[in-house]
Order: structure tokens, then C-alpha cells, then sequence
């Protein structure tokens, strides 16, 4: 099960802070008991808020019967938006939008695995035609 907050599953009800909330009806303020798993659950939970905002502005959009696809594609917007988060926290100099982030990396996704093709230096070659298995069939005729 994914939890907001790793470590928090090791943290019990005891010992217990009080807090400060107020009463509409009464109007005045009351200390209420918080167990210390209340208190470490609310500290994480602004980050897997930050994270569901996030992945709602550039969503990976796949219509699917599939479950397990639409977890895939999940997985990977919330892999990229982690990503463009710890690229903010260690480029802090240079800014990129996540849109742009995105595009990014699936050009480098797109480009990984193919030959780099390198345009040939010097003069062409002066053949006319070059002979294919079958004259006649697609090529030039030659002497």
C-alpha cells in the first residue's frame, strides 16, 4: 500500500501533543488531544498534495479498458513529475517548465537506441546507376 508518509506506519498513538482549534458554537478555543501519527501524517501530506496537483496539469491522456495500462502511464507521470522536481532542487539556476521537461525527455526516449546519421564528406560518387538483383526493377540502367 502507498503511504503519504514512509515512515510514519512505525509511529503509534503515544505520546500525544495537544492542539489548539477553535469552536464556532461556542466561539472560544479548545486544546484537543493529537496522537503523533496525526502530527507526522499532516507534515508529509502537503507533498503528495503538491504531487496530485502536479500530474492534474500535463496528464498522460489514454483512454483504456486495460487497468494496467492506466496505471503504467500513471506511474510514469508521477516518475516525471518527481523527476522535474529533484531537476528544480539541484538546477536551482536554470528554470525549465515541466511541459517543456516532458517534451524533453520523451525526444530523449525517442532518440535512445538509433544510429546518429552523419552526413558523408566529399564529392558524390560518379556511379550513374548501381545494379540491383533484378535490372530494369526500380533502378537506373546502366553500361
Amino acid at each position: 500500500m502507498l503511504s503519504a508518509c514512509g515512515g510514519a506506519a512505525y509511529v503509534g498513538s503515544e505520546p500525544t501533543t495537544t492542539k489548539r482549534r477553535y469552536v464556532r458554537q461556542d466561539k472560544e478555543y479548545v486544546y484537543i488531544p493529537s496522537p503523533q501519527a496525526v502530527d507526522v501524517y499532516n507534515q508529509h501530506m502537503g507533498g503528495v498534495d503538491l504531487l496530485d496537483s502536479m500530474l492534474g496539469y500535463y496528464r498522460i491522456h489514454l483512454r483504456s479498458r486495460q487497468w494496467y495500462k492506466r496505471i503504467f502511464f500513471h506511474m510514469v507521470d508521477m516518475t516525471l513529475v518527481n523527476a522535474w522536481l529533484l531537476r528544480r532542487r539541484i538546477n536551482a539556476d536554470s528554470y525549465m517548465p515541466l511541459y517543456d521537461f516532458k517534451l524533453a525527455v520523451s525526444e530523449h526516449l525517442r532518440k535512445a537506441g538509433k544510429a546518429v546519421m552523419t552526413k558523408k564528406r566529399g564529392r558524390p560518387s560518379s556511379i550513374v546507376g548501381t545494379p540491383t538483383s533484378k535490372p530494369g526493377w526500380h533502378s537506373l540502367p546502366y553500361s
